[in-house]
């Protein structure tokens, strides 16, 4: 339970003296972490040793922060079920919304990503949804970041299970096939317009012309017209993936805002989509039923025309308190004019469909619902117990949770195939 970090300092008789690594060095000093023999559980363990004190992040409704600092003091240990052990020493560990972010050196990846976010944010359900949200779009071919859970140990403090996700970054494009000198923005709800609503992630100082023009591109045109604009700017089959998964989970919140949009400088100049913040998903919203049994999103949802299926909106259009969807959100800047283009349209619903006959469903998805309930459940007691909570308790709420998600295979499914044209 030790770090340990030192320096090789060489020197002749006469001559000058050599330090090993430089104390200028990014990596300051050699390092080493002696682990105790224990047995590992179902999900890896990571031990996060803060030596200086850990900065806060910006603020979740607010602008990222712009006093980064370069290298960071922080050594995070990361044990695997099977496997060998890794030390990543001087991370940058700072806080944010629910939890922290770590990044690490180009160098020396965890598992190809060079940063994730580590969270524990609102109910437990939260961290559940995110994860099989993630994993349902990366077996619809969407690019997606990679996400799981730690044991988490901060400062020596047993913190129980946590989520993690890859921070969608430079290294994120290139593992996943893209190219990282392409520009990557960020959809921000409480900001207005589309340059204000759209924060620019890499290349800043190339400025938005790019998202500008396509949005306008795509607001000018029309019918065969816009289609050819359409099938020229956007990967068709990726982006019709991204809303489809979002039926499928019901993403209300993921058509307006919370996801990434990426623009691929080679193959054309062609844009995507990325998922972000699925946490409000799998029947769940904002005064949702308590058992999350909300199976009926419709599937105009999204698109230019939608109105949520009764004309009453929420905060967004006019205030939610006049008995309307409480889950409704306007079209998106991407999602109003794609999903209201025939042609586009066609190729959603065909992979709705295709998604609905191939992964989603009890056959091919229920496993995985299951294997999450194994790898967590043992994680549930122990973060009841360290968060001094009614394991009883915790497990009960648990395993209705997964409960739900098996609901949401057979309903939604259901749904989505008796309202796709036929």
């Amino acid at each position: 339970g030790t770090l340990v970090r030192f320096r090789i300092k060489t020197a002749g008789k006469d001559g000058p003296a050599r330090v090993e690594p430089a104390p200028n060095e990014p990596r300051s000093s050699y390092s080493a972490y002696f682990l105790e023999p224990a047995t590992a559980p179902k999900i890896p363990i990571v031990t996060v040793l803060n030596l200086d004190p850990i900065r806060g992040g910006n603020q979740k409704f607010g602008p990222p922060r712009n006093d980064a600092i370069k290298n960071g003091n922080s050594a995070f240990v990361y044990v695997p079920p099977e496997g060998q052990a890794e030390l990543f020493d001087f991370v940058q560990v700072r806080r944010r919304s629910g939890g922290w972010k770590a990044h690490f050196f180009k160098d020396q990846l965890l598992d190809g990503m060079s940063g994730l976010n580590i969270i524990f944010e609102g109910p437990p359900r939260w961290v559940l949804s995110e994860y099989l949200a993630y994993e349902l779009y990366r077996r619809a071919g969407v690019r997606t970041e990679k996400s799981g859970h730690f044991r988490l140990v901060m400062d020596g403090r047993q913190l129980g299970y946590h989520l993690f996700i890859e921070q969608p970054n430079k290294t994120f494009l290139g593992r996943t096939g893209g190219n990282p000198d392409g520009n990557l923005y960020k959809i921000l709800w409480y900001e207005h317009g589309v340059v204000r609503q759209h924060e620019k992630k890499t290349n800043l100082e190339t400025g938005h012309q790019d998202v500008v023009n396509v949005i306008e591109g795509l607001n000018r045109k029309s019918g065969a017209a816009q289609w050819a604009y359409i099938q020229e700017n956007f990967d068709v089959p990726e982006v019709a993936g991204y809303y489809a998964v979002n039926m499928c989970i019901e993403n209300w919140d993921g058509f307006f805002n919370n996801y990434f949009t990426y623009h691929h400088p080679d193959r054309d100049g062609k844009w995507e989509i990325i998922p972000w913040d699925e946490d409000k998903t799998w029947g769940e919203y904002d005064g949702g039923p308590y058992n999350y049994d909300w199976f009926d999103m419709p599937l105009t949802y999204g698109m230019n025309g939608d109105n949520g299926g009764g004309g009453v909106r929420s905060f967004f259009g006019g205030g939610p308190f006049g008995g309307g969807a409480q889950w409704w959100r306007p079209p998106g800047y991407f999602s109003g004019p794609l999903l209201a283009n025939p042609q586009f349209r066609k190729e959603f619903e065909t992979k709705l469909r295709e998604l609905c006959e191939t992964v989603f469903n009890e056959e091919k998805f229920g496993p995985v619902v299951e294997a999450l309930k194994l790898r967590l459940r043992p994680e549930v007691t122990l973060r009841a117990q360290v968060m001094h909570e009614n394991p009883s308790g915790a497990l009960q709420r648990f395993d209705n949770e997964i409960a739900s998600y098996h609901r949401q295979l057979a309903n939604r499914r259901r749904y989505i195939l008796a309202h796709l044209p036929k």
